[in-house]
């Protein structure tokens, strides 16, 4: 069974050229390999679709790499062998069960095969990905293997939540946290790399919160697409119609999937009230998100005073907040729509 961040791959990664920022952890990883000072086992953190896995194999490809500049040169043996996941010294622990490694898993595939030196090279190295899917059991048969691991060992454990992984195995490791990356990053990839158009790619990247994966997936999801349509449609609807209509405006934004995915809504609707007060202000499309909708956002702004702009993004705010503190979705909107409505 694979990883969290990403499907089952033909090839691994064997670039660090290909993760987008963690810039610091690229570089101590490449030190690591440079210096020949690496720790026995490495603790890396992060969220789904942060890039762990990406980060764990790069760092094994150097490793692995005949070279040892601290990047994989990507043409030696050791490096087609790595990319095309068939090179000994590299183990992945699988486990039959989604959600649980079982003391089993990590007894055949880890704490039995530790001893054996690498076919090839320097290293052997294993990696645990979803390492809070280990049972107690489990997480204390791999304690010995850290504790006392052979010089030639490098254990990488990837997790979500490291919290769930035993203190004792914490306190030994080295703990590395993939961090958010920056939006205007995640906005320069996904035009370069995907081709997305640029007002694609900045809406995508505006709701990634920081993390590659999260980006890849809205990038190619209808319903978010769906979702940003609605959100467009809806404010439209809400200025156009006379009040005691609004709330049939909420039952219909509700019903499309809205209450599942509200704070998303929130989100969209918050951005495109920045970006007609930004046009407003400066007269220029340069940074607008909703570029796609231009038109709308400009005839918008020509036609609402800079105090209502601001009372409807401290109001989503405000309703953001109500709906945190248990307030029905219904009622939130409903003071929403009606500020939305208001005074121009």
């Amino acid at each position: 069974m694979t990883g969290e961040d990403r499907e089952i791959k033909e090839e691994y990664t064997t670039s660090f050229d290909d993760i987008v920022g963690q810039e610091p952890l690229k570089e101590y990883f490449q030190n690591a390999v440079r210096t020949e000072r690496m720790a026995n086992t490495y603790l890396i953190s992060g969220a789904k679709g942060s890039g762990k896995s990406m980060m764990a194999e790069a760092f094994a490809a150097a490793l692995l790499c005949e070279e040892k500049t601290g990047v994989p040169c990507g043409n030696c043996p050791a490096c087609s062998k790595f990319r095309r996941r068939n090179h000994p010294d590299y183990i992945e622990i699988q486990h039959e069960r989604p959600k649980l490694i079982s003391v089993e898993d990590v007894r055949s595939q880890l704490v039995e095969q530790i001893g054996y030196a690498p076919s090839e090279g320097e290293h052997r190295i294993f990696v645990i990905e979803n390492a809070e899917l280990m049972n107690p059991a489990a997480q204390n048969a791999i304690l010995k293997s850290i504790e006392e691991p052979p010089a030639y060992a490098v254990i990488m454990l990837l997790t979500e939540n490291p919290d769930a992984l035993l203190p004792t195995i914490r306190s030994r490791a080295v703990s590395l946290e993939m961090k958010p990356v920056r939006v205007e990053e995640i906005e320069k990839y996904l035009i370069s790399k995907y081709a997305l158009p640029d007002y694609h790619a900045r809406v995508v990247s505006q709701f990634s919160q920081g993390n590659i994966g999260r980006a890849l997936l809205l990038s190619e999801s209808e319903d978010f697409r769906k979702r940003k349509e609605k959100v467009t449609r809806s404010i439209e609807r809400i200025r156009k119609s006379p009040e005691y209509q609004i709330e049939e405006i909420i039952g219909d934004f509700l019903s499309e999937g809205g209450k599942e995915n509200l704070d998303e809504c929130l989100n969209l609707i918050l951005i495109w009230y920045r970006d007609v007060l930004l046009y407003k202000a400066t007269g220029s499309d340069r940074h607008i998100i909703y570029r796609e909708e231009f038109a709308q956002v400009r005839r918008q702004a020509e036609n609402e005073s800079y105090q209502h702009l601001n009372k409807v993004l401290l109001e989503v705010k405000e309703t953001q907040d109500r709906l945190k503190a248990n307030m029905k979705a219904e009622s939130a909107l409903n003071l929403l729509f009606l500020r939305i409505k208001g005074d121009k």
